[in-house]
């Protein structure tokens, strides 16, 4: 993916005032001028004032959140009465990771440029800034309330995991092989790069942190060290069929519409990405979504559910033992991003060992250490063969 460096934006409202960059930088009459400027907002009407709350602490989040309840004068202003506002961290490491993999100018260019067109449901976006200069960004977007996330440790119902890969499918089977406008979402050279250098800078600090309590989780990671060393993986991930994926499916980023109402909405887009086949949405949905007891359960019936959905949408020669063997090999991705996140990310001790957990058990049911030790002998060769031709 190319580094973003140039966000096509009208001037952030109002003229002369800066852009906040943090939540207590909000203001009365910056949000009433955004609000004016998105539509939703009479040019007599303003926002009279508002509290916030801060959301996401400690659940792995990779920016500042807060939802603002906002009053209005005159009253019964036909606005909306609450907001989401997200900004960049305040945390310096995260903030580094975010910014060296692009994820907070990628997101700003999602909503503006993609969002209306990916084929399920997002929330609406009143206003996306991102400054180059000093990466910061500033996304006020639609409460997406009462729809709900699923409590992380009851886990998705069969049911409602269905929903959800009946969702993703739609999505990549409208974008499978049609994405040739998304080149600033291709995965290139640069970004491999710091995706390398960030999994080499936080390995030590997971084997070190997990070796006892999750040891396939390490052993793995451990295991992918050679794959990074090369240019394989970064053919494999520009390799057809390609098509959209959102990156960072789990729990707190999907809303289901819940008994008061609401509506089926994907939110934190700062991983969107062109993605081989997509299926990398579908593992870290049952890794991350399910119970490891609910997934051993349900995943060859989930798979073959996803399956139907992406057939039923048109996706072509793409047979479902092949989507099995592309789901195994996705759960050892995860690995790669585990590593990031956790060196980078905030995260309560709690919530980090429930992740890994999750991650730990899907690694282990998969025999994913027994994958990479074949595939290391099959790279070991292949590696070999191309240096004894170049010198040949």
């Amino acid at each position: 993916m190319a580094i973003v460096t140039n966000l096509e934006s009208d001037p952030p409202p109002p003229q002369g005032m800066r852009v906040p960059a943090r939540p207590s930088e909000l203001n009365a009459e910056w949000l009433s001028a955004c609000l004016r400027h998105a539509g939703v907002l009479g040019a007599s009407d303003h926002v009279a004032g508002f509290e916030l709350e801060r959301i996401g602490q400690g659940r792995g989040f990779a920016g500042q959140v807060a939802r603002i309840a906002l009053h209005y004068e005159p009253a019964g202003v036909n606005a909306p009465a609450t907001l989401i506002a997200k900004f960049a961290s305040d945390n310096a490491g995260t903030h580094e990771m975010m910014r060296s993999i692009d994820g907070y100018a990628r997101e700003v260019r999602f909503y503006r440029k993609l969002a209306p067109e990916i084929g399920l449901g997002t929330p609406r976006c009143y206003f996306a800034h991102y400054d180059p200069v000093t990466h910061e960004c500033c996304l006020l977007l639609e409460d997406l309330a009462p729809a709900e996330s699923v409590d992380y440790d009851q886990g998705y119902s069969l049911e409602q995991a269905q929903q959800v890969l009946e969702q993703l499918a739609a999505m990549h089977a409208r974008h499978w092989n049609r994405v040739e406008h998304l080149d600033w979402l291709q995965m290139d050279a640069a970004l491999f790069a710091n995706l390398r250098a960030g999994f080499m800078k936080g390995l030590p600090g997971l084997v070190e942190r997990y070796r006892t309590q999750y040891p396939t989780l390490v052993r793995v990671a451990q295991q992918f060290v050679p794959f990074l060393s090369g240019d394989e993986v970064l053919a494999q991930a520009r390799r057809p069929p390609l098509t959209l994926a959102h990156g960072d499916i789990h729990m707190d980023n999907i809303f289901l519409p819940s008994t008061r109402g609401g509506r089926f909405a994907i939110i934190d887009w700062q991983s969107v990405a062109v993605s081989r086949f997509g299926t990398y949405d579908v593992a870290r949905l049952l890794c991350m979504g399910m119970r490891p007891e609910q997934r051993r359960r349900h995943e060859r019936a989930l798979l073959r559910h996803y399956h139907r959905a992406l057939c039923a949408h048109g996706v072509r020669d793409y047979p479902l033992r092949r989507l099995r063997l592309r789901y195994r090999a996705e759960l050892v991705a995860i690995v790669l991003v585990a590593v990031l996140v956790l060196d980078g990310v905030d995260f309560t001790e709690d919530e980090a060992s429930k992740y890994v957990g999750r991650v730990d058990a899907a690694l282990t049911d998969a025999h994913a250490s027994r994958l990479l030790t074949v595939l290391g002998v099959v790279l070991r060769v292949r590696r070999w063969f191309r240096r004894w031709f170049l010198h040949a």
